[in-house]
């Protein structure tokens, strides 16, 4: 067969071109044209037969990985002479999909390289190595990067975890700190997600709070957390225009284990009426009754009389928003996620790339998946939000 039956001189000029490349570049171009005139041999020779455009597929040369368009035809099972034996096709992301079960499904990066060993997987160390950096480093951004000066909500809820120190045997305490802000738009935001040795504490709060200062956050019409101790103090003081919204179903779960069953009855009865209230004042009222139905020497009581405002905050807003703001429950639906993570990792995790890879991938799923747009809900309302935050702050208020 003679040479321009196979590489016409489009191909041949075409080739010249490519004495600078980029090795994928280069194999992706070469092995579609090889495909190309494969196929029109097997035309040839099969002349019922029509071409039937491509399909994608990565193709391996040593370290190198490269995507392929793959010539194919309509009726004959054509197949380029250079694919690899066996009938699966893998693209692109099929090679990251099985590389994210087959890690997840690992209790450690470490046990996942050595299962790779033993496994007839196509992927290999080096690509794990390269979809572990990938997560670990996107989670780094994402705690890193510029955020919003304006937000309508910043939720702040923090989790205990196990995690292995970096070397050793030896199992640690740590605290995953989590952020989420919303936008004045409706849209759910990751603003970070830091973790430090030990016990949740104040002064660890503190510095998650000074990086979303620190990135460029200044203006919150209301914070939501929990009533841990000097938590709302200091965010009083970085976040000064904000209110502060305290969790409510901690508020709850406080009653229930503070107060006899008969209370808290009446308290859970009483808190039905109250998150149902039409104006932030009839909602106030209520609460205000229900105190003093309450044991007076109790400290419970005289805690949560003390901070009566910042359990009542959601009752200012539209009340498609309450049920984002009177709770914490967003961070704790992350939170939960984190608790799968470390239980399937054999309940803790084997070291801090190892948490950070599993944290990345929480992260990137949320905010590339269903968090991508703005809750309906929201939306809705998005006109009053903005109303309320020019009243609230000027031009200049930062």
């Amino acid at each position: 067969m003679k040479q321009n039956n196979l590489f016409s001189e489009e191909f041949l000029e075409e080739l010249q071109q490519w004495q600078e490349f980029v090795p994928q570049e280069f194999f992706s171009w070469l092995f579609k044209k090889l495909g190309i005139a494969h196929r029109s041999i097997h035309l040839k020779n099969h002349p019922h037969d029509k071409g039937n455009g491509f399909y994608r597929r990565t193709l391996q040369i040593g370290g190198i990985s490269f995507p392929v368009e793959i010539a194919r035809t309509r009726h004959e099972k054509f197949r380029p002479f250079f694919l690899p034996p066996g009938n699966t096709r893998y693209l692109p992301e099929d090679y990251q999909n099985l590389a994210y079960s087959f890690l997840l499904g690992a209790r450690s990066i470490q046990s996942a390289f050595l299962a790779l060993k033993n496994s007839n997987l196509p992927i290999n160390h080096q690509y794990l190595e390269e979809v572990i950096k990938e997560f670990v480093n996107y989670l780094k951004t994402l705690n890193s990067s510029p955020l919003p000066l304006d937000l309508a909500a910043v939720i702040l809820d923090g989790t205990m975890i196990l995690q292995r120190i970096q070397e050793g045997e030896e199992v640690r305490e740590y605290t995953t700190y989590v952020a989420i802000g919303l936008s004045l738009d409706g849209r759910k935001i990751i603003l970070g997600i830091y973790t430090f040795e030990g016990k949740e504490k104040a002064e660890h709060w503190q510095k998650v709070l000074e990086k979303l200062v620190q990135r460029g956050l200044r203006r919150v019409l209301v914070v939501v957390h929990d009533d841990f101790s000097g938590l709302l103090s200091l965010s009083e003081s970085y976040f000064p225009g904000a209110e502060i919204q305290l969790c409510t179903v901690h508020l709850l779960r406080n009653a229930e284990r503070h107060l006899s069953r008969e209370y808290y009855l009446l308290f859970r009865d009483y808190w039905q009426a109250i998150k149902n209230s039409l104006t932030y004042e009839e909602g106030k009222r209520l609460f205000e009754a229900l105190l003093e139905k309450l044991p007076q020497e109790m400290g419970f009581v005289r805690r949560i009389a003390k901070r009566k405002e910042h359990y009542l905050v959601f009752l200012k807003y539209p009340r498609e928003l309450r049920s984002l703001l009177r709770s914490t429950n967003i961070v704790e639906g992350i939170n939960r996620k984190i608790e799968d993570a470390k239980r399937n990792s054999g309940g803790y995790f084997h070291s801090e790339r190892d948490r950070d890879f599993r944290y990345g991938i929480l992260a990137k799923e949320l905010l590339e998946g269903r968090w991508r747009r703005a809750n309906w809900k929201y939306r809705r309302v998005a006109h009053l939000l903005r109303q309320m935050f020019q009243e609230r702050f000027s031009e200049n208020d930062y």
